[in-house]
C-alpha cells in the first residue's frame, strides 16, 4: 500500500496519538489526500529517519516506524487552509450577475478553489474564488462551516477545463443550488475535442466511475478494480463543421499541432469527478490535451473541454441559462 493511502486510512489512529486538541484533530481529519502527500514530500512524515515519496510501498506497516512532525503539519494546515483566501485581481468574465448568484466564465489553467501544492514548492497557486472575492467579498457569507476556503462553491470544473460556473452569493442560494444539483435539475452542455474520427453521431455512455485502486488520483471504469464506483451517464452528439460551436473553439485550434479530431457536444446527466474525460477515454477517444487519460498531445495549461452552457432555476421557479461563448486561458 502507498504511504499516502496508508496515512489516510489510518489517520484517526495517528491523530489520536498526536497530542493535538480535539478541534485541531477534527480539522486535520477533513483535509484531502494532497495535503498529506505534500507533508510527505516536505519530509514532515517519515519512516524512521528517511524522507520518502507518497508512492512508497509500506508493505507490512508494522515493520516501519512512521514519524509525523505534528508541529510542522499544524503550521502548514494553518497557512494553507485556515488563512488561505487572499483576494486577487484577475481578468475574467462575469457572464451574469444576480442578487443571489454569479455566473463566471472560468479560464482554463486555474483551480476553482485553493489547492494544496503537492510539490516541494511552498507557495500555492491562486484560485478563481480569490479573484471573485476581490470584486464580490460578500461571497464569504456563502461558506459552510468547515468549508471556509470554498465560499459560494456549488460545483467545480477541473483546473484545465474552461467554461461557465455558478457561484452562490449567500447560504440560501448555495443550499438551493446544491439541491438542484442533487436532484439533477441543473442542465449542462459541454464541448470537447477528441482525438480521432469519432464514429457515433449520437451516443450514451453509462459506465460507472470510481477511483482506480492502482492509482487513486485517477478515475476509471470497469473492468479495472475501482474504489467506490458510482453510476455515471454522459450523452452526446457530433458537432458538424459550420455550426456555431466551431467558432467557439478557435482558441483551441490555434494551439493544436496534430490533425485528426472530432468536436462533440456533451450532455452529462451526472457530475462525477473527471466524468466526461474518463467516459470518452474509455471509448478510445481521449480529449485532446488530456494526457492524464490518454491524449498524445500535451497542451500548455489546458485540455480541450469547455463548459458551454448551464441552466438552473431561480428561487421563484423560473428557468434561466447562461452561455460561455468564448474560451479563456489563465
Amino acid at each position: 500500500m502507498r504511504l499516502d493511502i496508508h496515512i489516510i486510512k489510518n489517520l484517526q489512529q495517528f491523530l489520536a496519538k498526536s497530542g493535538l486538541s480535539s478541534p485541531e484533530q477534527n480539522k486535520l481529519a477533513g483535509l484531502p489526500r494532497v495535503f498529506w502527500q505534500k507533508e510527505i514530500n516536505l519530509g514532515n512524515i517519515k519512516i524512521g529517519d528517511k524522507s520518502l515519496k507518497p508512492s512508497f510501498n509500506v508493505g507490512d506497516p508494522e515493520k516501519f516506524e512512521i514519524k509525523i512532525d505534528w508541529e510542522k503539519v499544524k503550521k502548514n494546515w494553518e497557512q494553507f487552509y485556515e488563512k488561505n483566501l487572499v483576494p486577487q485581481k484577475m481578468n475574467f468574465d462575469f457572464l451574469r450577475v444576480f442578487p443571489e448568484l454569479l455566473v463566471v466564465n472560468k479560464p482554463a489553467g486555474i483551480s476553482v478553489h485553493p489547492a494544496f501544492p503537492i510539490s516541494r514548492e511552498r507557495n500555492r497557486e491562486v484560485s478563481l474564488i480569490e479573484g471573485i472575492l476581490d470584486k464580490y467579498p460578500e461571497i464569504l457569507k456563502a461558506a459552510e462551516p468547515g468549508e471556509e476556503e470554498r465560499p459560494g462553491i456549488v460545483h467545480r470544473l477541473d483546473k484545465n477545463t474552461s467554461g461557465v460556473l455558478l457561484v452562490a452569493r449567500n447560504l440560501a442560494a448555495k443550499h438551493q443550488l446544491k439541491k438542484q444539483f442533487q436532484n439533477r435539475e441543473i442542465k449542462k452542455i459541454y464541448l470537447a475535442l477528441v482525438e480521432g474520427d469519432f464514429p457515433y453521431a449520437e451516443f450514451e455512455i453509462s459506465h460507472p466511475i470510481g477511483k482506480l485502486a492502482a492509482n487513486p488520483l485517477k478515475r476509471g471504469v470497469g473492468p479495472a478494480k475501482l474504489i467506490n464506483p458510482k453510476s455515471a451517464i454522459t450523452r452526446g452528439e457530433k458537432v458538424k463543421r459550420g455550426e456555431p460551436e466551431w467558432g467557439i473553439i478557435k482558441e483551441w485550434l490555434k494551439q493544436i499541432k496534430e490533425g485528426g479530431y472530432t468536436l462533440l457536444r456533451l450532455f452529462p446527466e451526472t457530475g462525477r469527478t473527471h466524468q466526461i474525460r474518463v467516459h470518452l477515454s474509455s471509448l478510445g477517444y481521449p480529449i485532446v490535451g488530456d494526457t492524464l487519460y490518454g491524449s498524445r498531445q500535451p497542451l500548455p495549461g489546458f485540455h480541450c473541454l469547455h463548459a458551454h452552457r448551464i441552466s438552473w432555476k431561480t428561487p421563484t421557479g423560473k428557468t434561466l441559462s447562461a452561455d460561455a461563448d468564448s474560451i479563456k486561458f489563465f
